[in-house]
C-alpha cells in the first residue's frame, strides 16, 4: 500500500497497479486508503472519470462494510450455515483445547454463510458437557461455565461464537446440532 502511494506521489504510474490490487481483495481494510491515494493521483492528473470511478467504488465498499458489520452482529436460526471447511491443521488446536476441558462431551462447528465479505469467516461452536443426573441431560450451569472458559481459548481463522444447547441460543444450537457433518468432537 505504502509503496503504491509513494510511487504515485513520485509520478510513477506503476503505483496505480499496486493500489488497484488492494481494491481487488474483497473487504480489505486498506481499501479506503488505497482509494484515497488513487483519487489524489487522478485529481492531480485531471482524470475526472477515474476520480468518479474510485469514489463510486469507495462508496460501495463503505456500504458493504456497514452491511457486513450488521450481518456479523446477529446470528440466528434463520441464518444459513455451511460446513466449517477447516483443514486438519486448522481444526487440530480446537480439538486439542476441547480435549483439555474436564467434563467436555460433544461439540459441533459450522460457519455462517456470509453475503458481504465472505472471506471474513464467522463460526458457531456449540459445546455440551457430559450428561449427569437421573434423566441424562447436560447441566446448563456446567455448559455455561464451559462456554465461558472456551471463549478466551478457542482460536479460529475468523470470528467465533461459542454457545451451549440451553438458554437463549437453544433454537440456534438445535439447528447446528442437526446439520449433517457439524459434529467435530464426541466423548459422551
Amino acid at each position: 500500500m505504502t509503496l503504491g502511494r509513494d510511487l504515485l506521489e513520485r509520478g510513477q504510474i506503476e503505483g496505480e497497479s499496486f493500489l488497484r490490487r488492494i481494491l481487488e481483495d474483497d473487504g480489505n481494510e486498506l481499501t479506503p486508503a488505497a482509494c484515497e491515494g488513487l483519487i489524489n493521483y487522478f485529481q492531480q492528473h485531471g482524470q475526472a472519470d477515474q476520480v468518479q470511478e474510485i469514489r463510486s467504488l469507495l462508496s460501495r465498499f463503505e456500504m458493504a462494510k456497514e452491511a457486513a458489520a450488521k450481518e456479523r452482529s446477529v446470528v440466528s436460526p434463520k441464518d444459513r450455515f455451511v460446513s466449517h471447511d477447516l483443514n486438519d491443521q486448522e481444526l487440530k488446536p480446537v480439538l486439542d483445547q476441547l480435549a483439555k476441558e474436564t467434563g467436555m462431551a460433544t461439540a459441533w462447528l459450522v460457519r455462517k454463510e456470509m453475503r458481504y465479505f465472505p472471506n471474513q469467516r464467522l463460526y458457531v461452536l456449540v459445546v455440551q458437557s457430559r450428561r449427569s443426573g437421573w434423566f441424562g441431560g447436560s447441566d446448563s450451569s456446567r455448559d455455561t461455565s464451559l462456554v465461558s472458559r472456551l471463549v478466551t481459548q478457542v482460536k479460529l481463522p475468523g470470528r467465533v461464537l461459542i454457545i451451549c444447547p440451553q438458554g437463549g441460543f437453544r433454537s440456534l444450537a438445535r439447528k447446528i446440532i442437526a446439520k449433517e457433518g457439524s459434529k467435530i468432537y464426541d466423548q459422551s
